[in-house]
């Protein structure tokens, strides 16, 4: 509640950080009155009630990063946004809507599915980074359409994915040669 009332209070913020506490919905929902925010980090959080899926949906946002936060499912709709980091955060499904983000970093992610991480990648049309290292469950499959996909990556990390092939790494790494 006390966050809530720092939104109402302060709603010309640019950047606003978080930390070490229990986010509800109701926050994400109040962050679209936030018309100025254009950077939000949140560390070490759980956010929601860990049933529903949190939206952040937010018109002007360009830098979201929630590292090591813990929520079940999670829409992300802002159309500014160029640089999102879900890093270490455990989520079982994540979907996207960010037309100009151009570096994701989901690094450590290991509740996340390998079709999540797909679908969340291939739907960013604009990425140029790209750092999935240590998720166990990425597959050949996935790294072959973001190399089909994702025209515009200069940057990938897929290190520490024990699921991916050396043969598919080397096919990936030419791929991008050629470009």
């Amino acid at each position: 509640m006390l966050i809530l009332f720092f939104l109402t209070v302060f709603r010309n913020l640019e950047a606003l950080t978080l930390g070490k506490t229990h986010i509800m919905d109701n926050f994400f929902h109040a962050l679209a009155d936030c018309s100025m925010l254009r950077r939000l980090s949140i560390n070490d959080a759980i956010l929601g009630s860990g049933l529903q899926e949190i939206s952040v949906n937010h018109d002007r946002l360009c830098h979201l990063q929630l590292t090591k936060c813990r929520v079940m499912r999670m829409t992300v709709r802002c159309p500014q946004l160029e640089i999102m980091s879900l890093k270490r955060s455990n989520m079982a499904q994540t979907v996207l809507n960010c037309p100009l983000l151009q570096e994701l970093d989901i690094g450590s992610c290991h509740k996340l599915p390998d079709s999540a991480i797909r679908s969340a990648v291939t739907s960013c049309p604009q990425l140029v980074s790209l750092d999935m290292s240590n998720c166990s469950s990425v597959s050949d499959e996935t790294l072959r359409e973001i190399s089909q996909n994702c025209a515009n990556l200069s940057f990938l990390d897929a290190s520490y994915c024990p699921n991916i092939s050396l043969e598919v790494h080397f096919r990936v790494y030419n791929h991008f040669l050629t470009i």
